[in-house]
């Protein structure tokens, strides 16, 4: 994954962002670990379908992105930000969210 970041074809958002989920790899808490697993699977299978399918490209991984709170169909009050694993940038778009 690094050297297609080096490479410019994949975007992790930082090496602070690839190393921890790196280090998380080899936790010693089965959840830590199978989380980061398939997150890194996730990243390879985003950055595969994007490379040869046509796929959305990943804009990063561990970004903060705006939620919303939605209620019977209407968004409600501030976005609020959590940290979204893997954020993919959709056809035509920025993959911000609505303003």
């Amino acid at each position: 994954m690094v050297e297609e970041e080096n490479a410019g074809r994949l975007t992790l958002g930082g090496l602070e962002a690839y190393l921890d989920l790196v280090v998380d790899v080899f936790s010693t808490r089965k959840d830590t670990r199978n989380g980061a697993l398939f997150h890194m699977t996730q990243i390879v299978w985003y950055h595969i379908m994007n490379r040869h399918a046509g796929g959305p490209k990943i804009k990063g991984i561990e970004l903060q992105r705006p939620a919303y709170q939605i209620i019977n169909g209407v968004r409600r009050g501030k976005p609020y930000k959590p940290a979204a694993l893997s954020v993919c940038q959709p056809p035509g778009g920025d993959g911000a969210g609505p303003a």
